[in-house]
């Protein structure tokens, strides 16, 4: 929460178990590892708590950790703002290697294979040897770099603020082809039956060939899109700040239906059991038929979403801007609990 505190809460009753005041505006999304619950700060910790009792197993100073850490098996990969990356054991919290970069550190890092791609505000991608941390190459881009690299096929997908997405080789960081938008690029491509599926804050949603770049087809929405597209069962969802979310075929782009909310969305749906949900700024929390994009339900809260929802369970929480953590049935919408913290919640709980 924004109230500068990490709560421990009882999912059952919503009771809570214990609280730690982090000390300043707290955006990491937390990670569970066994009976760890790990986050970040912007009070330049990284933090390991037992799930149950709050007590700090571990800590290290990183400097400003405004984005979520990586977990990869046992090794905990973590970028500071002040121009460091880290990996850590997870369980002991053991630094085994750190790097320096020349400028700000943003989005979370992303595996692939045996190496780690992170981007940065000096404009480059930086890659890694995973387990050692020798740097292997760098990618130079023409603005910084706001959203986490994909990685398919040996291959490295990068986003910039250039509003360029480019293709480069893993192993040797030369470029393969790239790609201008018409705008800034805020979350990360999906690849998909060798496609790439890219949003771009002009509004539109561009389709191109994983191994070429050429251009397949696009789709536009009236607004810009923030959130990343998903694919489920080749079905593409399209969440848009002009309040809709879109579904199409993930191969043609055929338009299959559109769910309309009274507000901008600013993450992607979570779909689970052929039931689509969805977060809006306009405060509700939706739950709608994969199939024929009609509402099952809605959830009101107090104020605006900006979290996506998780699921545990036959329960969804999520957090909103009117300071609660809701617990909402996932059969019928009804409310479980919700839980008072002391300020807006921006980011997804986790569950242990």
């Amino acid at each position: 929460s924004l109230d500068d505190y990490i709560y421990g809460i009882n999912i059952s009753s919503g009771k809570q178990l214990w609280r730690y005041k982090i000390g300043d505006t707290q955006h990491s999304i937390p990670i569970v590892y066994k009976d760890l619950v790990i986050s970040g700060s912007v009070n330049d910790y990284l933090y390991a708590f037992n799930v149950l009792t709050g007590e700090i197993a571990w800590k290290y100073q990183t400097g400003d950790m405004y984005y979520s850490p990586t977990l990869e098996e046992e090794t905990l990969y973590a970028v500071s703002r002040e121009e460091q990356i880290f990996a850590f054991h997870t369980e002991t919290g053991e630094l085994l290697w750190d790097f320096k970069t020349f400028d700000e550190n943003n989005p979370s890092p992303t595996i692939g294979g045996d190496k780690l791609f992170i981007g940065s505000d000096d404009n480059k991608v930086y890659a890694f040897n995973a387990n050692s941390g020798e740097q292997l190459w760098k990618f130079q881009t023409l603005e910084d770099i706001r959203v986490s690299p994909a990685y398919a096929d040996n291959v490295v997908y990068i986003g910039s603020n250039d509003d360029r997405l480019y293709a480069v080789d893993a192993d040797t960081g030369t470029k393969l082809w790239e790609y201008e938008t018409k705008g800034n690029i805020y979350s990360s491509p999906v690849i998909y039956e060798n496609k790439v599926y890219l949003t771009s804050l002009d509004s539109n949603l561009y389709v191109l060939d994983a191994k070429t770049g050429d251009f397949l087809w696009d789709f536009s929405t009236e607004a810009s899109i923030y959130a990343a597209p998903i694919i489920n069962n080749g079905v593409l969802y399209i969440a848009s700040y002009d309040y809709n979310l879109y579904t199409l075929d993930a191969d043609t782009g055929e338009s299959f239906w559109t769910f309309p909310t009274e507000d901008k969305i600013e993450n992607a749906p979570l779909i689970q059991k052929g039931i689509v949900y969805l977060t809006s700024n306009d405060a509700n929390i939706y739950a709608i038929n994969e199939s024929t994009g009609k509402q099952i339900w809605k959830y009101t809260a107090e104020a605006d979403i900006s979290a996506s929802p998780i699921i545990s369970g036959d329960n969804l929480y999520v957090g909103s801007k009117d300071d609660y953590l809701y617990a909402i049935n996932i059969i019928d919408g009804s409310l479980l609990w919700k839980f008072k913290t002391g300020s807006d919640i921006y980011n997804s709980a986790a569950v242990a």
